[in-house]
């Protein structure tokens, strides 16, 4: 309404005046918001598997590449605003991918939209939220103020949903228990027999799901013979009815550089928690790199993609910033990156996964050329899925999301056969092998002094394994290892034929560092993954059969 002469203009409403002051002032957080989201939304229902510490480095590069982004549409726009605009709805329907991809699957089956997962729910839900604030004010004589505003909301929310899962779980979280007093004593029981520069250099080799000869023959109709020989003929002991005391890699490296059983830490009141925290701090800070620390050794880990697996505590890491970790592959599979650089012949994950095998065996190789004395610990997902190299070392790409999910998970996810499971497995095995081999040659020609070796399956093969049910587990195949020491001075002495690893590091620091340990029995405990502290006590005579039909070597006498 035009004013009449004389009268007043109408006053301006002070409330749409207020809000469109606000809506100017809005400050552009959302998105570093969306940058963080897909980090928190994939940890939050994996937090009993990492420590929040895997969030670290993909947060900052995702927030470093949206940022990028953001300035790259701020310059073809011309706009602050519109850019972060842009760049936010870019990285929600990027990491938004596989949720999308999944859905279409499942509606395409005629499954319908009940079987779409609850995290897809929420992420395909956002996508909406975000477009139809996009749409409503752009389209709809909205503005850039409002939608940064809609824009920041949604952001916080979906970040705050995460977080306060995770707060909560560490606030009102089961406790870290008290370790036992058994395990400071025991760390104080070493009376060096040798000045510290005359120390062996001590190699700890896990090769994850490497098992036995004769288990190997068994199911996978795989004569180990050949790179069974080749240790005796270097001077290793092979024991032929070796044992891992757990299923799990990590309860079982953990026990093993504790050299102690799991319960004797833990004690039974964890009983019925998943949190994997505790043990994994039994690993990450273990005993037997605190006791080699105090005898003068200097701590070398090459770094493992499965997060679980690392130690914390050592003086070195050697690893490669091109090669992420299992946490940071599966941030990449929710985004179409590894599809396109599987069918661009980019690095796919698969690509990355041979790498760092490679990488590792390389790194061990040159380890005797760094002063000693050393204690260097190396894990490699050496027998395990994804099985990526047959036996030639010809790369194997397979047409599925990457894993590294074993046992029935493996086959539940990626609809494999048990056939293409044990071709997988005894092809990457045997060129493998080949490779390890020049690896220990040149670890022992390179020494100065002949170092300590041990080569050891964390457990076994897991082509019949359940991670959640004994009664479905071939304990046979699951608890039957190879373990192999190369021990001088005549060290191998002290060996036995039924060795399980939690008592690998008490016999080596008794013949080479003065102590006293008792050596304990060779137990076998079973604990699901998802509760990891029930143990139940496995009849060990039932995995040593088959071996003692055979001569170790998978071959009857």
């Amino acid at each position: 309404m035009v004013p009449s002469p004389g009268q007043d203009p109408p006053k301006p409403d002070q409330g749409a005046v207020r809000a469109d002051s606000r809506a100017r002032r809005q400050v552009v957080i959302h998105p570093v918001l969306f940058a963080l989201f897909p980090v928190f939304f994939l940890y939050a229902p994996n937090r009993a598997a990492f420590g929040f510490d895997i969030t670290l480095q993909p947060a900052i590069l995702s927030v470093l590449a949206v940022l990028l982004v953001w300035l790259g549409l701020r310059a073809a726009m011309g706009d602050f605003k519109r850019g972060a605009l842009g760049a936010s709805l870019v990285w929600l329907l990027l990491f938004a991918f596989q949720s999308l991809r999944d859905s279409v699957t499942q509606l395409s089956s005629g499954t319908g939209l009940g079987q779409i997962g609850t995290a897809d729910q929420i992420i395909l839900g956002s996508v909406a939220a975000a477009i139809a604030a996009f749409v409503v004010c752009f389209k709809l004589r909205g503005n850039v103020d409002q939608a940064t505003y809609l824009f920041n909301v949604i952001g916080t929310i979906l970040v705050c949903m995460s977080l306060i899962d995770i707060t909560a779980d560490r606030l009102f979280g089961p406790k870290s228990p008290r370790l036992v007093s058994g395990n400071a004593a025991g760390e104080a029981a070493i009376n060096l027999p040798v000045e510290a520069k005359d120390l062996p250099d001590i190699y700890y080799l896990v090769l994850d799901g490497y098992g036995r000869a004769d288990q190997l023959r068994r199911l996978y109709g795989f004569d180990n013979a050949e790179f069974l020989r080749f240790l005796e003929q270097r001077g290793f002991y092979v024991a032929p009815r070796a044992v891992a005391n757990y299923p799990q890699t990590l309860l079982s490296i953990a026990s093993s550089l504790n050299f102690d059983y799991l319960h004797e830490f833990l004690g039974a009141s964890l009983t019925g928690v998943k949190d994997r925290r505790f043990v994994r701090g039994l690993l990450q800070e273990n005993r037997a790199v605190r006791l080699l620390q105090n005898a003068g050794y200097d701590i070398t880990a090459i770094a493992s993609p499965y997060y679980e697996a690392n130690v914390l505590e050592a003086d070195t890491v050697v690893t490669d910033w091109r090669y992420p970790t299992v946490f940071e592959m599966a941030l990449l599979d929710m985004t179409p990156l590894p599809w396109v650089l599987s069918t661009f012949g980019g690095a796919s994950p698969y690509a990355l996964h041979r790498s760092r095998i490679l990488f590792s065996l390389a790194k061990l190789a040159e380890m005797p050329r760094h002063p000693g004395p050393k204690f260097v610990y190396c894990h490699i997902l050496y027998a395990h899925p994804p099985f990526v190299f047959d036996e030639d070392g010809t790369p194997i790409t397979p047409d599925r999301p990457y894993t590294w999910l074993d046992g029935e998970d493996y086959f539940r996810q990626q609809a494999s056969s048990y056939d293409e499971y044990i071709d997988g497995y005894r092809g990457q095995v045997r060129f493998l092998n080949r490779r390890l081999q020049e690896t220990l040659t040149a670890i022992i020609a390179n020494s100065e002094k002949p170092p300590i070796i041990l080569v050891q399956g964390d457990h076994g093969s897991g082509a019949r394994t359940n991670l959640n049910s004994l009664e479905k587990t071939d304990v046979e195949e699951r608890y039957s290892i190879l373990s192999a020491f190369y021990l001088p001075a005549g060290g191998n002495a002290d060996l036995y034929e039924s060795m399980s690893p939690v008592n690998s590091f008490r016999i080596i620091f008794n013949r080479y560092l003065g102590a006293s340990y008792p050596l304990l029995e060779d137990k076998l405990y079973y604990a699901p993954f998802e509760r990891p502290y029930d143990f139940t006590l496995v009849d060990s005579e039932a995995v040593a059969k088959n071996a003692s039909q055979t001569d170790g070597h998978g071959t009857a006498p």
